[in-house]
C-alpha cells in the first residue's frame, strides 16, 4: 500500500495554480505516483490551470545520468511533463536539499515530497515537520514503482 501524509498549512492551497514535485536519490519507487498524482490534481476543476514543475535533488554524480534518463522517459511519453518544467540539479546532502526545496518552493501551493519507511521508522512523526517554510506538503510513499504510461 502506498502513504500519503498531508501536512496542511494556514493558505489551503494558496491560489491552486503551482504544483511542485521534488525527486531525489530516495524516491525510485516514489517518483511515478508522485508525478501521476500532480497530474489528478490538475485534471480537477480547482487546480485546472496549475502548472506542475518537478525538481530533481540528486548527487552530483548522478546528475547527468539521471537527467538523459528523464529526457528519454518524457521523449516515450511515459512522463507527461514537458522538459522546461523540469530542473536538475545537484545536491549532496539533506541538508542543503531542505535549503533548495525552501528557495525553490517557499511559495508553491502544493509540494510533493516522497519518504521512505526508514525516515519513518527512525524519526517517526518529526519525519513530517520537515521544511516548515513551506505551506501545503504532500508526503508521498510507495511501496514499489507504478508505471506509467
Amino acid at each position: 500500500r502506498s502513504l500519503l501524509v498531508l501536512r496542511h498549512g494556514q493558505c489551503y492551497f494558496g491560489d491552486r495554480r503551482r504544483i511542485h514535485i521534488w525527486l531525489t536519490w530516495n524516491d525510485e519507487h516514489n517518483a511515478n505516483l508522485m508525478i501521476l498524482l500532480g497530474y489528478i490534481l490538475v485534471g480537477h476543476k480547482d487546480w485546472a490551470d496549475a502548472e506542475i514543475s518537478v525538481y530533481a535533488a540528486l548527487p552530483e554524480s548522478d546528475v547527468d545520468h539521471e537527467r538523459a534518463r528523464l529526457h528519454s522517459l518524457i521523449a516515450e511519453g511515459r512522463i507527461p511533463i514537458s522538459q522546461k518544467n523540469i530542473t536538475i540539479m545537484a545536491v549532496n546532502d539533506v541538508q542543503r536539499f531542505r535549503h533548495v526545496v525552501a528557495e525553490y518552493s517557499e511559495d508553491a501551493d502544493l509540494v510533493i515530497i516522497g519518504f521512505d519507511t526508514e525516515g519513518l521508522t527512525t524519526r517517526a512523526d518529526d519525519l513530517f515537520l520537515n521544511h516548515p517554510t513551506l505551506r501545503d506538503v504532500l508526503f508521498v510513499h510507495a511501496p514499489r514503482a507504478i508505471e506509467l504510461g
